[in-house]
């Protein structure tokens, strides 16, 4: 008996049921541009190696424990890549913890010819040595994508969102990258047990020698980012506090970015843009000199190439985009562009060093804005992440997703407060 018609007949259903779906998946991969695809490692990060030479391990599961699951992912041991099989959302009923694990990388990008994968509910990195996260799409929880008590980690092209305390952390941590993610929409409203929060990157309790380049943090009110440094208690164990800041675009802010707590922060070629919620009169960067009664831990910051508001072209004056709470004026009035005596031990012209494995290729502001616009976030984009490029390129959008609201909750929320206090 001839079996070839049979066997043309299978190829044929192979190739009619297996094939759109496979040059659908080669399509998505192809759409991602090139640069967005390279792993490109800068900053305190770079050193990193992750989870190279170590098991793969597939993710083939969208569940939230079980066989195939990322959490099961998390609970091997070694050495390990975790990649995905799967595309879609993972639904957690509470916070996904990477914990005490070493060299790890968590290849998001091997989802893309799935639509990529959503993490909702929040993924901690909790000490951790040596650990690497690509394009992973994490939103929600009271955390969206933070690091603490963790070493040489690097956060790449991820999209971070609508958590109600910080979007993306680095707490108590030394050698963090956070590099081209989108760290968006902070959420008012979400519960936070002080009222509106809508908080975007906090980089501090300890943490030291963080660098945060070429992302977008739009749409939170505050701590964009805000570089606090040490704890009280050890103020000198990692003394000094170092960051970085460079080729981030920041959009839509109440506050932008901060330091303070001792911390020595270089702000290079920062992009700042006013958003519908933004007020012109806020500084781009505003330092609190507060150094626990040490004088030699003085908060200070560097800056240099940064365009915003304040600072609208590169012949202008450096620090005019930085806000200094005097200490003779300490809880009254700010002085906006203060340069007299009392600030030069805020203000250092020359850059805090960073070693050479630590640097990062510097653009100009604008040549950052249109890289970080075009190529930030995890790929491919999604909806969300559709939405909020083009409301920067717009100048749309809405501070916690509630826009001039806030303002209405936060005084809903402190006159409860005054009513609690006051009843018996």
């Amino acid at each position: 008996m001839n079996q070839f018609p049979l066997f043309k007949i299978i190829l044929l259903t192979y190739l009619v049921v297996i094939g759109p779906a496979a040059a659908q998946e080669d399509d998505t991969t192809s759409s991602i541009p090139r640069k967005a695809k390279l792993f490109e490692p800068e900053g305190y990060g770079a050193v990193t190696k992750g989870g190279e030479g170590g098991q793969v391990i597939w993710v083939t599961s969208l569940a939230e424990n079980g066989p195939g699951s990322l959490a099961a992912a998390f609970a091997a041991e070694g050495p390990r890549v975790i990649k995905f099989k799967v595309g879609g959302e993972i639904k957690l009923s509470k916070m996904l913890t990477l914990e005490s694990a070493k060299r790890v990388t968590i290849d998001g990008l091997s989802a893309a010819p799935y639509g990529g994968i959503t993490i909702t509910g929040g993924l901690q990195i909790a000490h951790g040595e040596d650990i690497i996260v690509r394009h992973l799409r994490c939103r929600g929880g009271r955390n969206s994508l933070p690091t603490i008590h963790s070493r040489r980690v690097l956060i790449d092209h991820c999209s971070a969102a609508w958590a109600y305390d910080q979007v993306l952390d680095a707490w108590d941590s030394t050698d963090v990258t956070l590099q081209w993610c989108i760290i968006a929409e902070g959420l008012v409203d979400g519960g936070h047990e002080k009222g509106p929060h809508s908080c975007g990157s906090l980089q501090g309790g300890g943490a030291t020698r963080v660098t945060t380049h070429h992302c977008l943090l739009t749409g939170s009110l505050d701590r964009n980012p805000l570089c606090a440094g040490p704890r009280l208690d050890d103020f000198e164990k990692r003394a000094p506090y170092r960051f970085d800041v460079v080729n981030n675009v920041v959009y839509n802010y109440w506050n932008a970015s901060k330091t303070s707590s001792g911390s020595r922060v270089n702000f290079i070629a920062n992009y700042y843009r006013l958003g519908p919620d933004s007020s012109e009169s806020k500084p781009e960067i505003f330092l609190s000199p507060s150094n626990y009664g040490k004088p030699d831990y003085e908060t200070k910051v560097h800056c240099a190439g940064n365009i915003g508001p304040h600072r609208t072209g590169t012949d202008l004056e450096e620090f005019g985009i930085v806000m200094i709470l005097s200490e003779e004026n300490l809880g009254g009035p700010k002085k906006h562009g203060f340069y007299g005596e009392g600030a030069n031990r805020f203000l250092s012209r020359t850059p805090f060093p960073t070693p050479a494995t630590a640097q990062v290729k510097v653009q100009t502001a604008t040549a950052a804005y249109r890289d970080v616009l075009s190529y930030a976030g995890a790929w491919p984009r999604d909806e969300v992440d559709q939405r909020l490029i083009r409301e920067v390129r717009e100048r749309q959008g809405a501070i916690g997703r509630v826009g001039p609201r806030w303002r209405q909750i936060h005084e809903e929320f402190q006159k409860k407060q005054a009513e609690e206090k006051k009843s018996p």
